[in-house]
């Protein structure tokens, strides 16, 4: 089976974890073209083929694929590829919330939700917002993790622990549920905290990918988003690299987490950023605590987030595609509707920590 993926901007990395997955784990052919490589600026991941040095390659692999996987929104006539996708078997796969989307494409969040095309979804928060979606994980490059395990740890100014957050984006607190991380709040926080019990902040956004990777190896505890309910490829790399980190996630979230993975626990110190200031004072204190945290975080995500099991997710759906399925959901979207926290709890939840404009 011949798989060619297109995207019009690297998505931190995702569709080249997948694509280099399926090629190592799988009898799947997939190549990745990105219109615009390097619109991350310093925020660099790997690549395959530049569409901007390549295009005759390109409009060759979409004739001989038997599926196109599009990230995020492209139209499948009047796209910046310049292909005509109308006669091509097509999966849409999303990365973020519908809203979102719809703004960066400048198409009704309507069409999107309805497009007749199958869809994937990636197993985060927005999960719940594609009623047509499958849930698929996003999933790490273990050996990029192996590197950063194994380069130098930065050296420490003194003695004091390391909380290492990385926010990636300054979207307001009130905009964009999912996209915050939680950061303006979390920020806020976490400064007020630092006074208070004496540990480094580190704290760092557009680096290139191997630069975070160590950044958070080097790091003793690392905070994850602590607000909206889910999760972020952040605290996944962190757990791999075994170590101890924070994160709140909603009901519905544990649940499709579960799902997913077939595990009946989850390796976040699950609490809200409300609970974080007791959280931390044990976790600072205590070596021993955050090593065995640690271990058990890396442990979990070699036997659950393995990239050779999680990837069967897409060769699944790829094969369900082939056999005409165009509705790839196989769990009906109000199944776990009664676990999901009122969409505007989050803000009042953390109304002491920050004033949302």
């Amino acid at each position: 089976m011949k798989v060619l993926h297109l995207c019009l901007t690297p998505l931190a990395g995702a569709p080249i974890r997948l694509v280099q997955a399926l090629n190592r784990f799988t009898d799947v052919e997939a190549r990745l073209v990105n219109f615009n490589p390097r619109i991350y600026g310093n925020r660099a991941f790997d690549e395959d083929i530049d569409f901007t040095k390549q295009s005759e390659l390109v409009h060759e692999l979409v004739e001989k694929a038997d599926i196109v996987h599009c990230h995020h929104w492209i139209e499948l006539q009047n796209n910046p590829f310049g292909i005509d996708l109308t006669r091509k078997l097509v999966v849409r796969q999303f990365h973020s919330e519908p809203g979102f989307v719809s703004r960066h494409a400048g198409v009704p969040v309507e069409i999107i939700l309805n497009d007749r095309c199958p869809q994937l979804v990636v197993a985060q928060f927005h999960e719940r917002l594609y009623p047509n979606a499958r849930p698929v994980p996003n999933l790490l490059n273990f050996d990029s993790i192996d590197i950063a395990l194994g380069a130098p740890l930065l050296a420490k100014k003194n003695a004091k622990c390391s909380v290492s957050f990385a926010p990636t984006s300054e979207v307001p607190a009130g905009m964009d549920r999912w996209n915050t991380k939680g950061a303006p709040e979390t920020l806020v926080l976490l400064g007020k905290l630092q006074s208070e019990l004496d540990f480094n902040m580190d704290v760092f956004r557009d680096l290139p990918h191997a630069q975070s990777l160590i950044r958070k190896a080097s790091a003793d505890i690392v905070i994850d988003d602590m607000v909206t309910g889910s999760y972020h490829l952040s605290g996944l790399e962190a757990m791999a690299l075994g170590k101890p980190t924070l994160g709140f996630l909603d009901s519905r979230m544990v649940a499709t987490l579960c799902l997913l993975t077939g595990s009946a626990s989850l390796p976040w110190i699950n609490m809200h950023l409300t609970a974080l200031p007791k959280a931390l004072v044990h976790l600072l204190k205590n070596v021993e605590l955050r090593c065995n945290l640690g271990q058990y975080s890396a442990a979990w995500m070699r036997q659950y987030w393995n990239t050779q099991n999680l990837v069967v997710h897409y060769v699944q759906a790829y094969q369900d595609i082939l056999r005409g399925q165009t509705h790839l959901r196989q769990i009906p979207i109000n199944a776990l509707s009664d676990q999901v926290i009122p969409d505007l709890n989050w803000l009042s939840l953390t109304e002491g920590l920050y004033s949302v404009n």
